[in-house]
């Protein structure tokens, strides 16, 4: 199952899912399938709940066992950089100041120790 504390199509929510399912059988990898990612720029979420899933996703995921520290804190780095560097850009699809009051928002709760990424339903 899909962990209900990563609401609103979650960052690393897929991740998650995977790990669990190699916990529970068998993982196989073959070029004969394909992924298909529907994501779009304007996204499902808010930037704000976005970027706030952005910082904390990887640390409660990394707390829960499901990644370890290289990964989260590559995930949480590379993400954060990225938001702050690409704001100069303007891309008016993407929402990059309010993933960077998110992303502030969440290393906030992570420094007062609230692993808590279900606030997002609530910002």
């Amino acid at each position: 199952r899909f962990d209900e504390r990563l609401p609103f199509y979650g960052w690393l929510e897929d991740v998650d899912f995977s790990v669990q399912a190699g916990r529970r059988g068998h993982l196989i990898k073959t070029p004969r399938l394909q992924g298909v990612h529907l994501g779009v720029k304007g996204g499902r979420t808010s930037g704000l709940r976005f970027g706030y899933s952005q910082m904390m996703n990887p640390v409660y995921l990394l707390r829960k066992g499901t990644i370890g520290f290289p990964q989260a804190s590559a995930n949480f780095l590379r993400t954060f950089a990225a938001n702050h560097i690409k704001v100069l850009r303007q891309d008016p699809l993407v929402d990059r100041r309010g993933r960077i009051r998110g992303n502030w928002i969440a290393i906030g709760d992570i420094l007062r120790g609230r692993i808590t990424p279900e606030r997002i339903t609530s910002l």
